[in-house]
């Protein structure tokens, strides 16, 4: 089917572009493409009721660099030389070695090496597909697979093509549920993202669209009223964040990064707020914030919070990164080399930690809050924009005092998260309306 040879040529069309950076900037060349095929596909999928193939599809199409990056980890065993090499800034050759590549520019050079390689990493995959059990190893997931992502809930899924657009819920135990909607949806979502846009400038309140009536008793409830959401930018990454660890029931340790300076007056308050938690804490602030010192502690502790400046460069998503002692900064891309297999939970108390750059590709989620999500942590909360400074103290210490409360006893620490963000939102909706309490603070991954 055409639809499906569009999509293998989509995936393979990356693995030949030389570094993650050369990669991303395909994505964004070729974005119209990237991002409307697997929606497209996905729509002629459901028009034909195949709603499980929809489902894999949808998957496949998105976050593509993160899909590939997990699989590189997973096969850093056998070959880790090609992940060494598309996580490596280009750097040029003398030519040395190999006749035959001797009078290549830079380039041809780093399109060889990968050609190479890829070559050795099929041989190796096709090696370790024939051993026992192993059989599905780096395949793209199987619907019955994704479908793990409801152990603890719904997932809802919406599709959003200019052909038809629909919302599926997955459901555990059950066949997916299909809720079409009105012709008129795929422009009006356009007009609705653009209103939200403008107001997220405009530091703006909107309070009804996300309002739910007549449930009931007829009285108008708020969607945030009646769920608790959270977000995830791939069905993959939230089955692998509910893969316990066996120490998961335990209080766990903290580790806590901390920059403070004229903007960030508000961060020791902070500080005192989490160190006054009836567990570990262990931490790092002023000369003692460096980037080899946090790397370094993170598998040692569940938890992390930062409470730092966070950046983002436009154009230059792995770039982004966290601000620490003396100017030096912790990037996304040191931090999705590292893999955190006992990692939990990640407070990401700094600006724009899940906001994509200016021109990103949206579906491919390329900021710190999903980079953390990438090396191990099963949930994470980040800030969709800037993050006023005097919030921090008050959210953070109401935050910590529910996820630590005796009163959810029995639930793991990290899947307490979502409750305890909803909690803190919930105290300003008099004054913001739920959209804007929830934008305001952080958004859970």
């Amino acid at each position: 089917m055409a639809y499906d040879h569009a999509m293998s040529l989509m995936q393979d069309s990356l693995t030949f572009a030389p570094t993650l950076d050369t990669q991303h900037s395909q994505l964004v060349t070729r974005r119209g493409f990237y991002g409307v095929l697997p929606l497209d596909y996905a729509s002629y999928l459901i028009q034909l009721g195949e709603l499980r193939q929809a489902i894999e599809t949808l998957e496949k199409g998105r976050a593509l660099l993160w899909s590939k990056l997990r699989g590189l980890h997973k096969v850093t065993a056998l070959n880790g030389d090609f992940e060494t090499l598309m996580l490596t800034v280009s750097k040029p050759s003398n030519g040395d070695g190999d006749d035959s590549i001797k009078g290549m520019d830079r380039i041809g050079l780093l399109l060889l090496q990968p050609r190479k390689l890829l070559d050795e990493r099929e041989t190796l995959i096709s090696q370790a597909r024939a051993l026992p059990e192993s059989e599905k190893f780096l395949k793209a997931p199987s619907f019955d697979t994704l479908s793990l992502a409801t152990l603890r809930g719904p997932v809802v899924i919406i599709n959003h093509s200019k052909w038809r657009s629909d919302i599926i819920i997955l459901h555990h135990d059950s066949p997916p549920s299909l809720i079409s909607t009105a012709d008129y949806l795929y422009h009006r979502a356009i007009e609705f993202r653009d209103r939200f846009t403008t107001c997220r400038i405009e530091r703006s309140r909107l309070k009804a669209s996300l309002k739910v009536s007549n449930i009931d008793d007829g009285v108008k409830r708020y969607f945030c009223d009646l769920y608790i959401p959270s977000c995830t930018p791939t069905l993959s990454a939230s089955v692998e964040s509910q893969k316990l660890s066996k120490e998961s029931s335990e209080k766990p340790s903290i580790l806590l990064v901390a920059q403070s300076d004229q903007s960030l007056l508000s961060t020791l308050p902070e500080i005192w707020a989490i160190n006054r938690l009836d567990t570990k804490v262990t931490t790092l602030m002023l000369s003692k914030a460096t980037p080899s010192a946090v790397m370094g502690k993170l598998r040692d502790h569940w938890f992390l919070h930062f409470a730092c400046h966070g950046k983002l460069e436009d154009g230059k998503p792995f770039d982004a990164s966290f601000q620490l002692h003396n100017g030096k900064r912790l990037t996304m891309l040191e931090l999705i080399q590292s893999q955190l297999p006992t990692a939990e939970f990640a407070f990401l108390s700094a600006c724009h930690t899940a906001e994509m750059t200016e021109g990103s590709v949206a579906d491919e989620t390329l900021h710190l809050t999903a980079a953390m999500q990438h090396c191990g942590f099963r949930s994470v909360v980040g800030t969709m924009w800037g993050m006023a400074d005097a919030d921090g103290p008050d959210l953070v210490d109401r935050f910590y005092k529910s996820m630590f409360s005796a009163k959810q006893a029995g639930t793991a620490y990290y899947e307490r998260s979502a409750r305890a963000l909803r909690m803190q939102c919930k105290t300003n909706e008099k004054e913001l309306g739920p959209l804007g309490a929830m934008g305001e603070l952080c958004s859970l991954w």
